[in-house]
């Protein structure tokens, strides 16, 4: 398949994790796609005080961005670059979706990165009940803001989360300026410190994967959750894995990392060779499996 000027198939290379040189190894089914299309298996309201201090210099809200960039896009050009500018992620646009399950209900799920022009990106997940239970019109979906400073870094600017099903939403709003993270969870607020390095769940899912497509992975990491408190998670990388899927067979990394408050194990396998694209998912929880999700289809934007 060829896209944007780069062409995938069996020996294409490109840059990953720690600097090694890996091959990219897609059965024929996966290159069978179009630029522009999804690659298939082959078959026949944020609440915050009034007091809270607004900055010039970010967008408040996913909403205020999207409002903002209703207006006219600049004119894009065929140019192909060989290396993200400094205010570009390493990960490219794109959208995939995945069959999940979560505690044994089936799950659709869709992830979507977007680029909003200026270094800013929003982050998006949705899944809904498939199958038996592809009737009921509710979901959980997650969206978080952020931008990529001019040394490449990424900064967390607002984070929300919509649970359909138990009403456990959740907003947040990075105050850049003011060192300062707003949390609205339900009907409790809270206010704390915030440094660069600290991000949401949305935004540390993007870091893994945009650190892993550049070679600087960390080995510690932190986020916030929906009660404001800050953990460190530690991530592991377990080698290279080559998974069957229905995109065919690809080159994988399997990333792990763990909460230091609960018996909690992530893991992650990740494609570097296709846009550093999540694979598969699998959640942990006192030994046991609570969630997994596994890709289904993938289109970059």
């Amino acid at each position: 398949m060829a896209e944007g000027g780069r062409s995938w198939g069996p020996g294409a290379f490109v840059p990953g994790l720690a600097g090694i040189v890996l091959a990219m190894v897609l059965a024929a089914s996966a290159l069978a796609g179009q630029p522009g299309q999804l690659h298939q298996p082959e078959s026949g309201e944020q609440s915050e005080s009034a007091d809270q201090p607004e900055s010039a210099d970010q967008p408040e809200s996913v909403d205020q961005l999207e409002q903002v960039h209703q207006a006219e896009q600049p004119e894009q050009h065929d140019e192909v670059t060989t290396q993200p500018a400094a205010d570009e992620l390493a990960v490219p646009r794109h959208e995939a979706v995945y069959h999940a399950t979560a505690r044994g209900i089936p799950i659709r799920a869709r992830l979507s990165l977007e680029a909003q022009g200026d270094g800013l990106y929003i982050y998006r997940f949705r899944a809904e009940p498939r199958g038996l239970l592809g009737f009921i019109d509710r979901g959980i979906s997650e969206t978080s803001l952020v931008m990529v400073a001019d040394d490449g870094t990424i900064l967390p600017l607002s984070y929300r989360k919509r649970d359909e099903f138990g009403g456990r939403h959740t907003d947040m709003r990075f105050d850049l300026g003011e060192g300062r993270v707003h949390v609205q969870y339900r009907d409790r607020s809270s206010v704390s410190d915030w440094e660069p390095g600290i991000y949401d769940l949305m935004s540390l899912r993007l870091v893994l994967a945009n650190d892993l497509a550049r070679g600087k992975l960390c080995d510690t990491y932190r986020y916030i959750d929906d009660r404001s408190r800050i953990e460190a998670v530690d991530v592991n990388v377990g080698g290279r894995e080559t998974l069957s899927t229905p995109l065919g067979e690809l080159d994988t990394v399997r990333l792990t990392y763990r909460s230091e408050r609960k018996d909690r194990r992530f893991t992650l396998w990740i494609a570097p060779e296709m846009d550093a694209a999540l694979v598969r998912f699998e959640q942990h929880e006192e030994g046991k499996l609570r969630g997994s999700l596994e890709i289904v289809e993938y289109e970059r934007l």
